[in-house]
């Protein structure tokens, strides 16, 4: 958001939107509008925006078409909508030989499974959004996905950690995996000496006719 509050300058606008502010409250420049909103349901000025850009959105939402629709409506024609959101499905320890990597790549699978029986997150959207944007009959349509490797105690991990330790505790009440498997995942994430395949993040966008 900082970045596009000094792309767009004093003389335009930005408007940042999420169900919860917390994280937004640091923005304090003039041209910057924080506003709580549900992209799913709450009104959004149609025809009104040069830019749109959503990230890690979709994989929560039950019908992420129809966001996408909501999204295009609020676009001036000609404009562009960017989405980018992550596929899982990559998440992958580098050395399948480390202690650890067989109890980290057995939880990252299942909370895929977990979460999605639930119908809590899709944590593998990522790689269907390219279809759902091409639905949506924009004109010059791309996208780019990048992984990367990282190892435990990174910054991404912690990341991670915050993450899906709260669903690894569910997983094992539900007995979904075993206690010390999720514990060793955890733990993992926690050690330098691991290496991991990140989850692959998509992007793609393109720009409404017109």
């Amino acid at each position: 958001m900082c970045w596009l509050s000094r792309r767009v300058g004093p003389g335009g606008k930005v408007v940042a939107v999420d169900l919860d502010t917390r994280f937004l409250r640091d923005l304090s420049a003039q041209n910057v509008e924080v506003r709580r909103a549900d992209i799913t349901q709450d009104p959004l000025e149609p025809s009104a925006y040069d830019l749109v850009h959503a990230r890690s959105v979709l994989t929560h939402l039950r019908d992420p078409v129809a966001a996408l629709q909501r999204l295009v409506t609020a676009l001036r024609p000609g404009c562009w909508l960017m989405v980018e959101d992550v596929d899982n499905g990559t998440v992958e320890a580098a050395d399948a030989t480390h202690p650890l990597a067989a109890a980290f790549d057995l939880c990252a699978n299942t909370r895929i499974k977990f979460l999605s029986a639930g119908g809590v997150m899709d944590l593998r959207y990522g790689r269907t959004l390219p279809v759902h944007m091409q639905a949506l009959a924009l004109t010059d349509l791309q996208n780019e996905a990048v992984a990367l490797v990282s190892s435990g105690r990174s910054p991404m991990s912690q990341l991670m950690i915050q993450s899906f330790l709260p669903v690894d505790d569910a997983m094992v009440a539900n007995g979904v995996v075993k206690q010390a498997d999720a514990a060793a995942a955890q733990r993992a994430f926690a050690d330098p000496s691991f290496l991991y395949r990140g989850g692959l993040v998509v992007a793609a966008w393109g720009r409404k006719p017109g």
